[in-house]
């Protein structure tokens, strides 16, 4: 777990590192911590689809679709102002 949570943090600060150096260009960076989502490599059914489900606020997975919102809002002119921030879209699973 201490080099999963490490590997996490390294990627929030590149996140803030290049969010920095590329903001005067008018990229932006940011970073999805995303919960348990129904995929192919863990679907809703899997074997250990019930541990996870119960870790989360909402008592589901997510789905694609709700993850590509996200990104598809951050890649959006709405967010311009959104960068170097890591977001997390895990259904209250870090509540």
């Amino acid at each position: 777990m201490s080099v999963y949570a490490m590997s996490k943090s390294a990627l929030v600060g590149l996140t803030k590192g290049l969010a920095r150096e590329l903001g005067g260009r008018g990229v932006t960076v940011n970073a999805l911590h995303c919960g348990a989502v129904d995929t192919d490599m863990n679907p809703v059914d899997g074997p250990f689809a019930e541990g996870q489900r119960a870790l989360t606020a909402v008592g589901r997975f997510g789905t694609p679709d709700e993850i590509a919102g996200m990104v598809a809002y951050l890649t959006g002119d709405e967010a311009g102002y959104v960068t170097g921030t890591a977001l997390t879209i895990d259904g209250g699973h870090a509540a």
